[in-house]
């Protein structure tokens, strides 16, 4: 997931950078086939597409897989848990909760 244009608070330079240098250390270094990679970038990073690629890429990979998230873009944290800043997040505070994600939901 690399956010660097957000739609509501200011936008997160050098994401989209970091995330194909990981991408390409994956596939090189690690031989990690590209087609198994999910990559959600920008509006795209918004908290139903995230669903949705988290419950395909579950089935893709089964009950004993391995599934490795990278996340470029702000992270923050809302009443003591992870919270990661998706692009469409606010900052009216009642709304942030609805457009984030807390990462154990």
């Amino acid at each position: 997931i690399s956010i660097e244009d957000y739609l509501y608070v200011s936008d997160y330079r050098g994401s989209k950078e970091n995330a194909e240098d990981w991408k390409r250390w994956l596939t090189q270094s690690q031989g990690i086939p590209s087609e198994r990679m999910f990559v959600l970038e920008d509006a795209q990073a918004n908290k139903k597409s995230i669903a949705k690629v988290w419950k395909n890429a579950t089935k893709m990979l089964g009950k004993k897989g391995r599934m490795w998230l990278f996340f470029f873009g702000y992270g923050s944290s809302q009443k003591g848990k992870p919270f990661l800043v998706l692009a469409d997040t606010t900052l009216k505070k009642n709304d942030s909760f609805k457009k984030g994600w807390f990462w154990f939901e």
